[in-house]
C-alpha cells in the first residue's frame, strides 16, 4: 500500500508539469532548464520500475562508484567518504537496503561540515550529522558524528519494526513517530497523503533512490 500511495504522488507530480511544458513547447518558449525537468520524468519511470518490479534497469544503473556492494541508484557525494565505512557498516548490522542509510543522511545534513561540526543547527534544534534533535534524544551526543550515525540507524530500525515497513520508518524518522501513529488512526491506508508536504517529499526522494 505504501508503494502504490508514493507512486500515485510521484506520478501526479509529473502529470502536473507536463500541460505547461507542452504550451512552451508550441509557442517556442521553452528554455533548457524546462527542458531538463520533462525528461527528469525518466526518474520516475524509474522509480516505477524500482517499485513494481517491472522492466529491467538499465547499463547507466548498474554501478556506483563508493559502494560495498557493488551496484545501487544513488552515488554518495565525495563528502560522504570519511563517513561511509561506519555507514555500510551500520547498515549490513541492520539488514537496511543498500545506501540508505547513507542517503538517509545526505537528505539530512549533505554532508556539509559546518553542519556536522554544529556551527549550523536547524531551526528546528536539529544538529550534526543526523540532524538529531538532543532534547528528544538525550543518550546521544549529536556532534559525535560517529555515534550519531550508529543511533540513527538504530532508531532507523526500530521505526522499521514498529511500523512494519522502511519508507513509513522514514516518515517517522522526520515527521515522529507519535504524528506517523496518529495520522494512520485518523486516515487509515490514506495517511501519507495527510502527512506534511515536507515528510511526503522526505520519503519519495530517499526511497526512489534507493528501493
Amino acid at each position: 500500500m505504501i508503494k502504490k500511495m508514493l507512486m500515485k504522488w510521484l506520478i501526479g507530480k509529473v502529470l502536473a508539469r507536463i500541460p505547461g511544458l507542452i504550451g512552451k513547447l508550441a509557442s517556442g518558449t521553452l528554455k533548457t532548464t524546462s527542458l531538463k525537468t520533462l525528461l527528469a520524468g525518466q526518474v520516475f519511470e524509474r522509480a516505477f520500475r524500482q517499485f513494481t518490479g517491472k522492466g529491467e534497469r538499465e547499463p547507466a544503473e548498474q554501478a556506483y562508484e563508493y559502494s560495498p556492494h557493488g551496484s545501487g541508484k544513488w552515488t554518495p557525494p565525495a563528502t560522504a567518504r570519511p563517513w561511509l565505512s561506519r555507514i555500510y557498516k551500520a547498515e549490513a548490522r541492520h539488514d537496511m537496503p543498500e545506501n540508505l542509510l547513507a542517503r538517509l543522511i545526505w537528505q539530512e545534513s549533505r554532508y556539509r561540515e559546518d553542519i556536522i561540526s554544529g556551527k549550523t543547527i536547524s531551526s528546528a534544534g536539529a544538529v550534526g550529522i543526523a540532524q538529531i534533535v538532543p532534547r528528544w534524544h538525550p543518550d546521544v551526543d549529536p556532534l559525535d558524528a560517529n555515534a550519531s550515525i550508529d543511533y540513527a540507524a538504530d532508531y532507523l530500525t526500530r521505526l522499521k519494526r514498529q511500523f512494519g515497513d522502511w519508507p513509513t520508518a522514514l516518515a517517522a524518522y522526520n515527521w515522529g513517530q507519535g504524528n506517523v501513529r496518529n495520522a494512520q488512526k485518523k486516515y487509515g491506508s490514506h495517511w501519507l497523503e495527510k502527512a506534511p508536504g515536507e515528510t511526503r517529499n522526505y520519503v519519495a526522494q530517499i526511497w526512489s533512490d534507493v528501493a
